[in-house]
């Protein structure tokens, strides 16, 4: 149909624009980035927030605040001036989604702990070892990271006659790994 559509946009870093300026013009689309701006403080913060609920644009602008102060204050400071609604936070696709790789992250260092748990157990048992010893051999498998490596060294632990072959196996698979 032959028709064509142009826009121009400038790009205006937020940390460049002045805090002053937002507040007193009251320029709502810009309040929630208050805290990354030139000459932002506590009060402006604070000022933000209160013009947020003065205009009434609604909890997720002021969540938005609050997560950009958190960047530039303590939880306590921000916890202070923001009302954190955990309802609003938690119905946030991208709350899920930190919640969720949270949750995989630490049920990933839970298995690996088991297995090196497992490993030291193993040992301690078959070798009477010292407890200097196994902080040892803990310190040396903490830098192993890999799932299925750890099964193999549980089942070397196992296995091995003696905690010197343990230990070889071990020290083999620190350098591959």
């Amino acid at each position: 149909m032959g028709l064509v559509a142009h826009q121009d946009f400038r790009v205006v870093p937020v940390w460049e624009i002045d805090v002053r300026e937002v507040l007193n013009r009251e320029i709502l689309a810009l309040v929630p980035f208050v805290p990354l701006m030139r000459g932002a403080d506590e009060e402006s913060i604070r000022q933000g927030v209160s013009l947020l609920r003065k205009r009434v644009m609604g909890e997720e602008a002021e969540v938005v605040l609050a997560l950009f102060a958190s960047f530039v204050m303590t939880p306590e400071q921000v916890c202070r001036i923001v009302r954190w609604d955990m309802a609003v936070l938690r119905e946030s696709p991208w709350y899920r989604e930190i919640v969720q790789e949270g949750l995989q992250q630490g049920l990933q260092q839970g298995v690996l702990e088991g297995q090196r748990e497992a490993i030291l157990h193993f040992l301690k048992v078959r070798f009477d070892l010292s407890t200097r010893t196994l902080d040892q051999v803990k310190n040396q498998l903490r830098a192993v990271e890999d799932p299925a490596l750890l099964r193999s060294l549980a089942e070397g632990a196992a296995r091995a006659e003696s905690l010197q072959a343990f230990l070889a196996e071990l020290d083999g698979n620190e350098i591959s790994a």
